[in-house]
């Protein structure tokens, strides 16, 4: 008889270690339970503070691809104007010139580049003059003998 109460009290302890075993598993249990919902309160937060920032963001950008669009408007403007004061300025470049034949109805003549001697050049052009003497004096260009 002494081993069955041996064994019988053994099994009261053990029941009374695994029920303070339960009870330590079950508060370790609610403890995690306690941070997750932390950590999920902490989560929703971020979440709601994640959306607002990408909503600011989303703004921001069209805004600034708005701007974009009007500063590439504005160089292209600026571009043209800036083609148009250099022709005013330097004339029409021979390099610049589109490839092919001449514009119909010209054959190019006296036109800027064009090599061709169909409008009499003015008085500061090298019209048959060579050089100069001296303080102002002309000296003409012998006869026959041109310079290119």
């Amino acid at each position: 008889m002494l081993c069955c109460v041996a064994v019988a009290a053994g099994a009261v302890l053990d029941s009374v270690d695994a029920e303070a075993s339960l009870r330590d598993v079950l508060a370790a249990a609610l403890e995690a339970n306690r941070e997750q919902s932390r950590l999920a309160a902490e989560l929703r937060e971020d979440i709601a503070r994640l959306r607002g920032d990408n909503a600011r963001l989303l703004e921001e950008n069209a805004r600034l691809r708005a701007r974009d669009a009007e500063r590439d408007a504005e160089l292209e403007k600026l571009r043209a104007d800036f083609t148009v004061l250099q022709r005013i300025l330097f004339g029409r470049s021979s390099e610049k010139k589109p490839a092919g034949p001449p514009p119909a109805g010209g054959d190019g003549a006296g036109e800027p580049g064009s090599g061709k001697k169909g409008v009499k050049r003015g008085p500061g052009a090298r019209a048959g003059r060579r050089r100069t003497a001296g303080a102002g004096t002309v000296v003409p260009a012998p006869a026959g003998s041109r310079r290119r």
